[in-house]
């Protein structure tokens, strides 16, 4: 990395990008991610203090002999290009044309810890928060999970709407650590939870003890992952990939891309538990995006903390078995053992029985097309939300009898069995979310469809 000319800050033009952070795959893999989302221009914050890296630095670095910095480096990236003379001048001279400006062309930051090494020897990035991939692309839409994050760069307030991500530190936190710390943010904006560093996370995960050694951490089982959950208020569901035992799934249905849609709908994260088909080593990553055509997810997009934030993902034929490309490993062939999910307790009508529900309702739909009952390009999907962004999606929709549906009661949490095509909604049947078992409480029809 280069010598700090500047004690507070310094800008300098994107295409400079590795005289500053280049020397690791992942520096390599933002950088690529910064390409493609536009970067111009960087202004680099010296000194900054990052909260979830002060709480892991006096819980593990403090104590130890190398005299380790408790500062970090802040990078912020922006889509249009700054000159550090005219940034200067709006410090000393507030002008709301330029302030709206670098809002509008704000692409997040980059938390680098100073002196902590990779396994590689190479610097750590901390917090990392930049915008997601553009929504629509060649015909297909892209949904991500993702909330607006407010930031500060020398009192200038900017905002940012993405999922946090972090490099793991194996000094506090290895790969599950991580993805139960990204996991966690979704939840305190849906339940407000508290928030926690890596190394209380890991922390919390020691009330199921293991073999490992507690710090430096070397990864969490499934257990303690629940055990984080749980203390923090949380329930857990772990859907199993061995769908065999599912009478009506059949060759062409896929649980992973149906789960993937159900739960993001409702902003909720999904850790993916895998394993390399190779050598059994095991690894967890938080799916944090899907990409889809009318409907039919063709790309997953993974917060990987050995690679990098939105990370694609290709199927191989589906999603329980994906080809990766790892910048330090090559391709991987992983296989996805079981989507575990964290998720409030008053949900209680569990993932695998309402699924049993759709299955009948795809099946169902199939054997109407077939007799020409039904149009060809009608799909069912399975969808989990709440009463207010269902009655606010209600009053959004022209048909007859909405007032009664506005009006009526319904229980906070609902799964929805929804029938579309394209952004067309043809149906919805509504189950109970807080039930034991589906079963449904109302039929919505929004268009009536014929033969």
């Amino acid at each position: 990395m280069v010598e700090k000319e500047d004690p507070l800050f310094k800008i300098f033009p994107f295409t400079q990008f590795d005289q500053y952070l280049a020397g690791s795959s992942i520096s390599d893999y933002l950088k690529e991610y910064l390409e493609h989302i536009s970067a111009k221009t960087c202004i680099c914050e010296y000194n900054y203090i990052d909260k979830d890296y002060m709480i892991d630095f006096s819980k593990f670095y403090a104590r130890s002999y190398e005299n380790i910095p408790k500062i970090t480096d802040r990078y912020h990236f922006f889509k249009e290009s700054i000159t550090e003379e005219e940034f200067l001048a709006n410090l000393n001279q507030k002008d709301e044309s330029f302030l709206k400006s670098l809002n509008g062309s704000y692409l997040g930051f980059i938390v680098v810890k100073k002196n902590i090494k990779d396994l590689y020897g190479k610097y750590l990035f901390g917090r990392i928060l930049l915008e997601t991939y553009e929504k629509e692309d060649n015909g297909e839409n892209r949904v991500f999970l993702k909330h607006p994050y407010k930031v500060n760069l020398f009192g200038i307030k900017l905002e940012i709407e993405t999922l946090p991500f972090q490099q793991q530190d194996i000094a506090v936190g290895a790969c599950a650590t991580v993805a139960c710390w990204i996991s966690h943010f979704p939840l305190q904006k849906l339940f407000n939870i508290q928030s926690y560093s890596p190394a209380e996370i890991t922390e919390k995960a020691l009330l199921c003890p293991s073999d490992c050694r507690n710090f430096p951490s070397e990864g969490l089982t499934k257990e303690q992952m629940k055990a984080v959950f749980n203390c923090m208020g949380m329930d857990t569901e772990f859907i199993r990939t061995d769908i065999d035992r599912l009478g009506l799934y059949k060759d062409e249905d896929d649980i992973i891309a149906d789960a993937v849609k159900a739960f993001i709908n409702y902003e909720l994260p999904i850790i993916a538990c895998l394993t390399d088909k190779n050598n059994d080593e095991s690894h967890a990553v938080v799916i944090s995006g899907y990409r889809h055509n009318n409907g039919n997810i063709v790309e997953l997009y993974v917060h990987d903390d050995n690679i990098g934030p939105y990370h694609h993902i290709k199927p191989d034929s589906k999603f329980k078995l994906w080809k990766d490309s790892h910048p330090k490993d090559g391709d991987i062939d992983w296989e996805v053992e079981s989507l575990f999910v964290p998720i409030y307790p008053k949900i209680r009508l569990v993932f695998s029985r309402i699924y049993g529900e759709f299955l009948k309702e795809k099946r169902n739909l199939e054997h109407d097309k077939l007799i020409k009952a039904a149009e060809e390009d009608l799909i069912v999907e399975l969808l989990l939300t709440d009463v207010k962004k269902y009655k606010t999606f209600i009053f959004d929709q022209p048909f007859e009898g909405k007032k009664e549906i506005l009006t009526r009661s319904f229980p906070r949490f609902l799964w929805i069995i929804r029938k579309k095509v394209g952004d067309i909604v043809y149906s919805d049947k509504i189950y109970d979310g807080t039930a034991v078992f589906p079963e449904p409480i109302l039929e919505v029809e929004y268009i009536t469809n014929s033969s």
